[in-house]
């Protein structure tokens, strides 16, 4: 059951269309919100030549703890805004949201939330970064992939509500908690129809994989359609995914071959790079 989903806001432009996610899915679920500003420290600093930086140590220093503090203030009232008229929405509607701000890393924040979370939905920060911020966007994005114990929904575009779902499904134990987590999500009447794609080289063996994720949903009375495939496994996710205008994608954070994942990256990574479509990982 989804009961808590946690609402990461990192930046004051970051997070709108990730609160229209969790918002549909608390509705249906009953679920707390809760709301978390992230105030990243690392990136709100002004930029100093090392020559002057080495030179006038003392004074640039108290400058950049002041252009800090002053850039952490700006950006915070911003959020405080924005998460107040997000309560005020919540209240109107009968959803329980709680909220709060912590100062610090926002990956390490977010691993440390996510653990008394059920779901976490959040905007994909990557996309929406101005560039001399995506590498450490990049990082902080790889981390929370890799580490959070909580399923997470990346919204990189425009929130659109959850009607078609498209689950890759591979066997892997991932795989298989991405399928249950599509069980929960919906509430006790879920209103929105499943694809189910497998894709592999091998069509006995893809048939084989797609036959377990049938049976497994069938007693929960979803209306279900299954596809198998051939090709690169992200390309062919994406493809399916936009044929059938998909809502949401769902799949393991790891594939079946963790080893080529490492050295090759995975299929998460290409699609949080190149997906327009929210995409739920499960670990």
């Amino acid at each position: 059951m989804i009961k808590r989903i946690l609402v990461p806001m990192v930046g004051s432009g970051l997070g709108a269309q990730a609160f229209e996610c969790a918002f549909d899915l608390a509705e249906v679920n009953k679920a707390v919100i809760d709301l978390l500003y992230a105030v990243d420290i690392s990136a709100s600093a002004p930029v100093i030549p090392m020559a002057g930086l080495l030179a006038n140590s003392g004074r640039l220093m108290a400058n950049l703890q002041g252009g800090r503090r002053d850039a952490e203030k700006e950006e915070t009232e911003k959020a405080l805004l924005v998460i107040e008229s997000w309560e005020t929405r919540c209240r109107r509607a009968k959803i329980e949201v709680t909220s709060s701000i912590a100062p610090g890393y926002p990956g390490e924040e977010i691993l440390r939330r996510q653990r008394v979370a059920d779901l976490v939905c959040m905007e994909n920060p990557s996309v929406r970064v101005k560039r001399r911020h995506l590498r450490r966007a990049n990082l902080m994005l790889a981390r929370v992939t890799r580490l959070a114990a909580r399923p997470i929904v990346f919204i990189s575009s425009e929130y659109r509500q959850i009607r078609r779902i498209l689950i890759a499904y591979d066997g892997s134990v991932e795989a298989t908690k991405a399928i249950k987590v599509v069980t929960e999500i919906g509430g006790t009447r879920p209103k929105f129809s499943i694809t189910l794609l497998t894709v592999s080289s091998d069509a006995g063996k893809a048939r084989e994989i797609m036959a377990e994720g049938e049976e497994y949903l069938k007693p929960y009375g979803m209306k279900v359609e299954t596809v198998t495939s051939s090709g690169k496994q992200g390309k062919t996710i994406l493809e399916v995914a936009r044929k059938m205008d998909a809502n949401l994608i769902v799949m393991g954070a790891f594939g079946s071959n963790r080893l080529k994942d490492l050295i090759f990256g995975s299929t998460t990574e290409f699609l949080l790079s190149s997906s327009e479509i929210p995409l739920l990982v499960c670990h």
